[in-house]
């Protein structure tokens, strides 16, 4: 109802979910609603990676989509190594939960986060 996932998901939200799936829900949340911007293009990552005085990050070899180089770029995922992201795979309650952390963080306050470390 908040309009940030996307449209192509599937409506079960009872199923596992893969780690570009999941990659893209948190993009979406932190493009839409703290900037007010629609994913899809470069603009959303050069105007965020202005900001926040970040380099745009290349594609990964297995996911080159754009929205994952989005997320890439903007900190909100990181590969199974430098090239390698494995889109497909089903994703861990670790990652899940690294992937929100850095969301909010994108999201709202990053000094919240340095005053409640994660574990």
């Amino acid at each position: 109802s908040l309009g940030f996932l996307p449209a192509d998901l599937p409506e079960d939200c009872t199923q596992p979910i893969s780690r570009r799936d999941y990659a893209r829900i948190a993009l979406h949340f932190v493009a839409e609603l703290q900037y007010n911007f629609h994913v899809g293009g470069a603009f959303f990552t050069e105007v965020y990676c202005q900001a926040k005085s970040r380099k745009s990050a290349a594609p990964f070899a297995d996911a080159p989509e754009e929205e994952l180089t989005q997320a890439r770029s903007i900190g909100l995922i990181r590969g199974r190594s430098e090239t390698e992201y494995d889109p497909d795979s089903g994703i861990t309650r670790q990652e899940a939960a690294l992937i929100l952390r850095r969301a909010y963080a994108a999201y709202a306050d990053p000094e919240a986060l340095e005053a409640a470390p994660a574990a």
